[in-house]
């Protein structure tokens, strides 16, 4: 399949999935809640199209509201930690000296602690709830974010232009606004596109486990921990919620490394 190809059906599925997770009522009549005593644990059929759970439960009624739970932790925690990058990162480039070295210290520190250890400890203090596990996948997600916007406006920062514009009196935010921020903005966008799968896939990792969210909410990680247990017997319970998270992991990296090609 070519490379454009490709693309266009990536896009195509991310703006499917999207839609189908505001609006389940699309391709499903059933709730995601919807509990049925006489279709319990039934496979893929004419009726439920992906089966059911343990409490009669249409699979893919709850795949699409854990989509919504998902993309949005990722969706915000990428928002959140792109914030925070770019102004610290901002800060650091615009600082220079013994601040912009102690700044940098600070992000090496962070990058030589594990991801998964510093996730249950904050979580430990913050809770398992949706916003405590936004802020625990936020936590480290801002230090890429931070070194790139660093390095793409020491880059540019000697630009004839800058050094014209700091010659006639410009202030230094000001021409970060004007004139720094939008050379380094395809780079950090780049960036934060590919933050999107990694945060998918870290939430999915720490609810698989069983130290993300946790009841009433239910996201792709917790569907595929709950098949986890009856996969020998009831393969689809964690077949097609790991096949969504694969599928929308795939399509946001293809989407990433089409944007890394244009910029």
């Amino acid at each position: 399949m070519k490379k454009e190809t490709l693309f266009f059906v990536c896009l195509f599925f991310l703006l499917l999935l999207g839609l189908l997770a505001l609006f389940p009522g699309l391709i499903t009549p059933f709730s995601f809640e919807e509990q049925k005593s006489n279709t319990i644990l039934e496979g893929p059929g004419l009726t439920h199209w992906l089966g059911t759970d343990e409490l009669g439960r249409d699979l893919l009624a709850r795949i699409l509201y854990g989509a919504r739970i998902s993309l949005a932790c990722a969706l915000l925690s990428t928002l959140l930690s792109g914030l925070l990058g770019i102004v610290y990162g901002s800060l650091s480039a615009l600082s220079g000296g013994w601040f912009d070295h102690l700044l940098m210290r600070i992000v090496d520190v962070l990058y030589s602690i594990p991801d998964l250890l510093l996730f249950i400890l904050i979580g430990l203090f913050l809770g398992r709830d949706f916003w405590g596990l936004l802020i625990t996948l936020s936590s480290l997600g801002w230090v890429d974010v931070a070194r790139i916007t660093r390095g793409e406006i020491l880059k540019y920062r000697e630009m004839p232009y800058v050094t014209g514009a700091q010659a006639i009196g410009v202030g230094q935010w000001r021409i970060l606004a004007r004139y720094l921020f939008p050379q380094a903005r395809p780079a950090i966008s780049v960036t934060l596109i590919f933050r999107i799968p990694a945060v998918i896939l870290a939430e999915s990792t720490l609810s698989f486990i069983g130290l993300g969210l946790q009841p009433p909410y239910s996201s792709w990680g917790t569907l595929a921990s709950e098949g986890y247990s009856a996969f020998r017997f009831y393969p689809h319970l964690i077949l097609f919620p790991s096949l969504t998270i694969f599928l929308t992991v795939f399509a946001l990296n293809q989407l990433g490394q089409r944007l890394s090609r244009s910029s």
